[in-house]
């Protein structure tokens, strides 16, 4: 009888370690952000490496003003991490507005909300200079 129970108890913590989800930041959210990036409807990329976020594919269509080869952000470890969010609070991020052609751009810093990484259950999100690219986890 004890031995049942002890095999019904293992069974049923089972499933519970399975389905926990990591919602936990990177331990180096720098080079967890490392490597390519989708944009909105796939029609935007982004590739990021040593931190420099540069545009590698963009959507002519909806930002005419951005074109590829466009660095979005420059972002380091000098950030904070806040739950499941990580701001890089000591980046620089471009500042650009349709307004405003691609010479009169400002690279300025990102303060808090202009650079993010945040976590969710199967997928990351990059935040920067106004636009938004995901990736599944790794």
């Amino acid at each position: 009888m004890k031995l049942m129970g002890i095999a019904a108890l293992a069974a049923l913590t089972v499933p519970v370690a399975v389905s926990a989800q990591d919602l936990s930041l990177p331990a180096d959210p720098v080079k967890a952000i490392e490597g390519k990036w989708t944009g909105p409807w796939n029609e935007w990329e982004i590739n990021v490496r040593n931190g420099r976020v540069e545009l590698t594919k963009g959507d002519p269509k909806t930002y005419s003003y951005l074109p590829v080869g466009t660095v979005l952000g420059v972002l380091n470890g000098n950030g904070k991490a806040d739950g499941r969010a990580y701001r890089f609070s000591g980046s620089t991020c471009l500042h650009h507005s349709q307004g405003r052609g691609p010479s009169a751009y400002e690279v300025i810093p990102c303060g808090d909300y202009g650079a993010v990484l945040s976590v969710f259950a199967n997928s990351y999100e990059l935040r920067v200079s106004g636009l938004s690219f995901r990736r599944p986890k790794k």
